[in-house]
């Protein structure tokens, strides 16, 4: 008998009932309601449920239980559970070791901090006697990877610039020596070893310019170089300019993940590649890089260094791009051109918040030459340019049900409304589509336009239970009417709809313009 309606009542009584997940299976609400309960009990956050079953929850037995579900392990600034995990409680530690692969450091955490001795004793247990292979640090200060990175085999790296000043103190970088072994020499005093001692004066972090990445770059040359590097991953979070994403790839060429975030400083930006002072030879060496998100924040972007990076890296099986913007009158069509001829294994495909309304071919020779299993398109305003609307949709979707690897279709924000119904022809005729999840939220779709949609689902129904995401769709304008569209869809879909105010009228006019 399937214990996933009880789940799923627990998973409401934690959440609340407007914020649970959607699960279709009862291992996938197990696991979501003990991760929960696990990070809540441990560190003694309470609500209703908690409380009520406190007895059953707080035992040494329910939290190994609990800990089997966990891959991600967050260290928090919570001296009272992390004190009893390095003492009385150190076998749950030695089960943590064993299945967590991911730890995060939130940005309370400080090696300043005398108490903090704690925490790198955690750190050492996870990451030098158990499994974890990754490591995401919201550091508050730099200095918390010196204490890091030299001591342990980097296999992954995360690094977010925080908005204040601090100081560091200059100093090299520290041989093999574990971290718990450090401790002793450091609890009386503030930490002194740097990852880049080049920093020997207080330092903005968040106003990263060219020269503050040139120092990152060195220091990850120098990383790279060394005989114990295996760093896989990188993510920054303030880069003020394209062009240096390309000198942090020559300076770490074996990075398979990369994770990095165009932000201008006070709203200027970054000098023209043809004036930045930012001067290096890149060898068009092949990347091995397989996971790319890059991520600009509002100012035009040159598409070249895109495409050549592009271009540089076959392995790609998954892009994010997100915000590209180019000049009056220049198209993304080279974009998708190179992806179809560059980037072949390509799987995983998220576009957002880019123009792709004249890219109606590109798009349909990148769906020919890449096998995507995944392919979201946010806020690409679609249908904006289309002389004959019906007409070009209608030719995309003959595309995308062709693609028989894809399981996974994004459509969120582009304005469907009245031609959603067009979708329901994903599954017609001798259609080899394996789409299993399908997002149409913030599609400004009116009732009416739904109850098309599911009558013509209906006649062409899906080969396999479908996902399908309506949120912040307007269903409160003729209630009954969506009422009726969902129990149409119920047979075929997995819904997700949650109810819209048509009081909110900004939101509306947004999802309407």
């Amino acid at each position: 008998m399937s214990t996933l309606s009880g789940w799923m009542g627990v998973l409401s009584d934690l959440c609340g009932p407007s914020h649970a997940p959607d699960l279709s299976t009862e291992d996938q609400a197990k696991h979501k309601v003990l991760k929960i309960l696990f990070g809540a009990v441990f560190y003694g956050f309470t609500n209703c449920f908690i409380r009520k079953n406190m007895w059953n929850l707080n035992t040494p037995s329910f939290l190994r239980l609990a800990a089997t579900h966990l891959r991600r392990f967050s260290l928090l600034s919570v001296d009272k559970p992390l004190r009893a995990l390095a003492a009385e409680k150190r076998s749950l530690l030695g089960h943590l070791e064993e299945c967590i692969d991911t730890v995060l450091v939130s940005p309370c955490v400080s090696v300043s901090k005398k108490e903090t001795q704690t925490v790198l004793y955690i750190l050492h247990r996870l990451l030098d006697h158990g499994v974890a292979r990754k490591l995401v640090v919201q550091a508050q200060c730099p200095v918390i990877l010196a204490w890091l990175l030299p001591a342990l085999p980097p296999v992954s790296l995360r690094w977010w610039c925080p908005r204040r000043t601090v100081s560091t103190w200059a100093g090299g970088a520290a041989g093999g020596q574990s971290v718990w072994a450090r401790l002793s020499e450091r609890a009386e005093r503030s930490p002194a070893h740097l990852l880049l001692p080049a920093l020997s004066r207080p330092a903005q972090l968040w106003c990263v310019g060219d020269a503050e990445v040139m120092r990152v770059a060195r220091a990850l040359r120098r990383l790279h170089e060394s005989s114990r590097s295996l760093l896989a991953e990188l993510s920054i979070s303030v880069l003020p300019c394209l062009e240096l994403l390309e000198v942090l790839l020559a300076a770490s060429p074996s990075l398979t993940s990369v994770h990095v975030e165009i932000q201008s400083v006070w709203g200027f930006q970054g000098p023209p590649a043809a004036e930045s002072h930012v001067c290096v030879v890149f060898p068009a060496a092949e990347l091995p890089l397989k996971m790319l998100t890059l991520k600009v924040g509002g100012s035009l972007t040159e598409a070249e260094l895109i495409q050549r990076v592009l271009r540089r890296a076959p392995h790609l099986a998954s892009l994010h791009l997100c915000g590209v913007r180019l000049a009056a009158g220049r198209s993304q069509a080279g974009l998708l051109t190179t992806l179809a001829e560059s980037n072949r294994v390509l799987r995983t495909l998220t576009l957002e918040d880019i123009k792709l309304s004249d890219c109606l071919p590109q798009l349909q020779n990148l769906l020919r030459s890449c096998s995507l299993e995944e392919l979201h398109l946010s806020d690409c305003r679609l249908l904006e340019t289309w002389s004959q609307k019906e007409e070009s949709l209608r030719q995309l979707v003959s595309s995308l049900r062709s693609a028989a690897s894809l399981h996974t279709l994004g459509l969120p924000q582009n304005r469907l409304a009245k031609h959603v119904f067009l979708l329901a022809e994903l599954f017609s005729g001798s259609s080899t589509s394996s789409l299993r999840r399908l997002d149409l939220s913030s599609n400004f779709i009116q009732p009416a336009e739904l109850l098309d949609f599911a009558r013509r689902l209906k006649t062409h129904p899906p080969p396999r239970r479908l996902t399908l995401d309506l949120r912040k769709n307007p269903g409160d304008r003729a209630p009954d009417q969506w009422k009726a569209a969902l129990q149409l869809l119920r047979p075929w879909c997995v819904v997700l709809a949650e109810g819209w105010t048509s009081t909110n009228t900004m939101a509306d006019h947004v999802s309407n313009m």
